[in-house]
């Protein structure tokens, strides 16, 4: 193994005997991994260079940190000399950077190590925490080592990709959403997106992400539904609800009649080994939101999860709500590339609309979407016309209006909807008259 000091030395030995090496130690090390400060220097004057497309030798290189005021803080021309005797070819640059990063990544998990054991003595436990695991990530991802791949090979994967779509037969490609109308516009629920299901109150947000979920669950797919609104026997009764097919309001109310309680008996008994966990907190940190999702990943796979709903998370120290929100949603959206799953996070809508004569939701109104529309895959809002025109002849129906798809089509699919089991329902199966 190298020393720190010379296989920095290394690196940028080989720059100097090979312009084109500076290309492939960029993609492993940035100036912040150079530990040895007049390394860093030259290393950053370096890259200035390559950018400009000025030719890296010995000359041009001593006539830049000359002309930056940097040449006697790197120790004077004499290190440009040593710089070319250290190594007698630029072959293995990407070794060397290697053993650059590993020496950065470790030194850089020291210095996290002392300061968690200030914070252990530090203010608040909770907020000790949240900061611990703040730093402890940032060295957790520049560790993660990086996946570049060929366009070649991205393409070859994509063919077969679609070769085995079109041999299943399937125009559902992910988790079915439980909605014909919505999988033919999605194909269902993919890995690795994040899904913004916004609508004003009591347009039915909670009730339709439960059912995605429930549904999910039913399909085998792993569910971990965070549930910052409702606690979890609330959430536990809208289910009995919608899957016993009996009203909530009587369920509330001691109102059951007697051919409900063997609907609902079967339903539980139907639901205990779904693969469907609750997380049942009203404060939660998008670090802790994180951590939850994790440690339930590693116990066994999560293919959804629902955050119901997204302006109740938050994160500690930021300055403005709408810089915290884009904090959010960004944070989500890494989420869900880390543990290759869906994230649907559910959203408040502004006011305004209700002040339009056409109150159907659109991209401008989800509320503090700075960051939103822009990390989302898809934006779903719910809308049901029932809700403002009671005379309408949409009674019963539900529009799902998908405003952003970043890999398909937008559009709207119907579906049913009763209100006294907060029930959606496929349209093509749904009977508004029926009891219930």
């Amino acid at each position: 193994m190298y020393s720190e000091l010379s296989s920095e030395m290394a690196v940028l030995g080989s720059v100097l005997i090979e312009n084109k090496a500076i290309v492939s130690a960029a993609t492993v090390v940035d100036a912040d991994d150079f530990l040895n400060r007049p390394n860093r220097i030259i290393w950053e004057t370096m890259s200035q260079m390559h950018s400009k497309q000025i030719a890296i030798d010995t000359l041009t290189l001593l006539s830049s940190l000359e002309s930056s005021g940097n040449i006697e803080k790197i120790g004077g021309r004499q290190k440009i000399v040593e710089l070319l005797e250290i190594v007698p070819s630029a072959a293995n640059v990407v070794h060397y950077a290697e053993a650059v990063k590993e020496t950065s990544i470790r030194h850089k998990l020291g210095r996290v190590g002392a300061r968690i054991s200030e914070l252990a003595s530090e203010g608040d436990a909770s907020d000790a925490v949240e900061k611990a695991q703040r730093e402890l990530g940032k060295v957790a991802r520049r560790a993660a080592p990086s996946t570049v791949i060929s366009l070649g090979q991205a393409m070859q994967e994509a063919y077969a990709h679609i070769q085995a779509i079109q041999d299943a037969g399937s125009r559902i490609t992910g988790v079915s959403t439980g909605f014909r109308e919505l999988d033919d516009l999605l194909a269902g629920f993919h890995p690795r997106e994040l899904v913004i299901l916004a609508g004003r109150p009591a347009m039915g947000k909670t009730a339709l992400a439960t059912s995605f979920a429930v549904k999910a669950a039913r399909q085998n797919e792993g569910v971990l539904m965070f549930s910052l609104e409702m606690d979890a026997r609330q959430l536990a009764m809208r289910v009995l609800s919608t899957e016993a097919r009996v009203s909530l309001q009587n369920m509330r109310t001691a109102g059951c009649e007697i051919n409900d309680w063997p609907a609902m008996a079967r339903t539980t008994n139907d639901c205990t080994d779904l693969p469907f966990a609750v997380v049942d907190e009203s404060d939660l940190t998008l670090s802790q939101l994180r951590t939850i999702a994790r440690e339930q990943a590693a116990v066994k796979p999560v293919r959804l999860i629902v955050v119901d709903y997204l302006q109740l998370v938050t994160v500690p120290g930021a300055e403005r709500r709408e810089r915290e929100v884009a904090m959010i949603s960004a944070g989500l959206k890494a989420l869900a590339k880390e543990l290759d799953a869906t994230v649907i996070a559910l959203s408040q809508l502004n006011r305004g609309l209700e002040n339009r004569p056409n109150k159907r939701p659109h991209l401008g109104d989800l509320r503090e979407s700075g960051g939103l529309e822009q990390d989302a895959d898809v934006v779903m809002f719910v809308y049901r016309e029932e809700y403002y025109n009671k005379d309408t002849p949409d009674k019963g129906i539900a529009e799902l209006i998908v405003a952003k798809q970043r890999q398909g089509p937008i559009g709207t699919a119907k579906v049913g909807f009763r209100d006294s089991r907060t029930q959606f329902s496929d349209i093509r199966s749904f009977s508004p008259g029926r009891a219930g």
